[in-house]
């Protein structure tokens, strides 16, 4: 394997746990700036029948992170810890794929803790200028029924 592909793996592990990082802090902002600006999410299901949960560009992901800010949306109350587990790496010169697993816990005032979601981020990154950046993020969900749909990314 070649140093640069080496170091691109590095700081692609890097932004991987730092993206659930910023989710789990608040930090919508950091989370944003991974993405281009012609980025998209989008949460799915793929058994047992194919289901598109959410999905959005950049801005209109930006909309939600903006609107989810305030002390009366819903879910303000609940903590929320990701543990991300980088698996795969699909590299070429200027885009890479990876596939990582991801579990989202919520903790309730009283302490009690419990499995939100649990899935895979399908991520396609691009490089431009020596900075990665997430042209997609497809978040594939093995959890079939949430609790209550939360406006903020898994």
């Amino acid at each position: 394997m070649a140093e640069r592909d080496i170091i691109a793996q590095f700081e692609l592990k890097r932004l991987l746990l730092a993206s659930g990082r910023y989710l789990d802090e608040r930090n919508f902002q950091a989370y944003l700036d991974l993405y281009q600006e012609q980025g998209s999410y989008e949460i799915v299901t793929e058994a047992p029948q194919p289901t598109v949960i959410m999905q959005c560009n950049r801005a209109e992901l930006q909309e939600r992170l903006a609107g989810s800010s305030g002390q009366d949306r819903a879910g303000a109350e609940v903590e929320q810890s990701r543990v991300v587990s980088v698996e795969i790496f699909k590299l070429s010169d200027t885009t890479v794929q990876t596939s990582s697993s991801v579990a989202l816990y919520h903790t309730s005032p009283d302490g009690t803790i419990a499995l939100y979601a649990d899935g895979h981020y399908q991520d396609c990154w691009e490089n431009a200028a020596d900075t990665w950046k997430l042209r997609s993020r497809r978040v594939v969900l093995k959890t079939r029924q949430l609790r209550e749909l939360l406006p903020l990314p898994i």
